[in-house]
């Protein structure tokens, strides 16, 4: 498939060192995906002002790009966030098709319509407010975003266990 939107050079070297103590926000500790076996996450805090998904993206892209673990009160997170969420908009305000999962494509234009219509408004208006720092993003930013950084964007949900004693983590 083609994707559309602005192209960002991926191809730095991953790096294979963990970083150390200290790092605001970032938790050593490592937990097993359910439904992944062999894989294990790390939790990366961010911050609770309406970028969270746009925060948690762009710390995601600077590990896998070699900068190791940012700091959640790092300076470049705010201006990252930032520019993702217009990439995000400026790829659904583009006429194209979407990857999804699989064979599944979705038009741009069905997914504004279909998130808009869960805010009761226009998907014009819904484009407008998503580009405002404190709205929250979704669904239709992280397809727009997977398909702008030709990249897959897996979205991990903790689980507590009964006892509250151990983290597991299943895939969305």
């Amino acid at each position: 498939f083609e994707t559309q939107g602005a192209e960002f050079d991926l191809d730095l070297p991953v790096s294979e060192t963990l970083p150390g103590p200290g790092i605001a926000g970032f938790y050593t500790k490592s937990w097993p995906a359910e439904q992944t076996p062999g894989l294990h996450l790390q939790v990366q805090q961010v911050s609770a002002r309406g970028d969270c998904l746009f925060q948690s993206i762009a710390i995601g892209l600077a590990h896998a790009c070699g900068y190791r673990h940012l700091s959640m009160y790092a300076p470049c997170l705010k201006t990252d966030s930032r520019t993702l969420r217009k990439l995000a908009v400026d790829t659904l305000k583009t006429d194209c098709d979407l990857f999804m999962q699989e064979d599944e494509m979705i038009s741009t234009r069905e997914l504004a319509e279909v998130a808009s219509e869960q805010f009761n408004c226009t998907p014009a208006q819904y484009l407008e407010d998503m580009l405002r720092p404190a709205t929250w993003g979704g669904g239709p930013e992280i397809v727009a975003l997977a398909n702008a950084l030709r990249r897959p964007i897996h979205v991990y949900e903790p689980i507590c266990s009964k006892d509250n004693k151990t983290l597991r983590f299943e895939l969305c």
